[in-house]
């Protein structure tokens, strides 16, 4: 699903907020699974 959201921005212009709440997942999420999880 991610991966959608990013090529939604790409594709279409989508902001990544917008493509998640519609999806509904949190923006954390998707800026987790792009940016990696830096956490210990």
């Amino acid at each position: 699903m991610a991966g959608f959201i990013a090529a939604q921005r790409v594709e279409h212009h989508v902001p990544h907020a917008t493509a998640c709440r519609a999806l509904g997942v949190s923006q954390a999420w998707f800026y987790k699974w792009r940016y990696g999880d830096a956490s210990p």
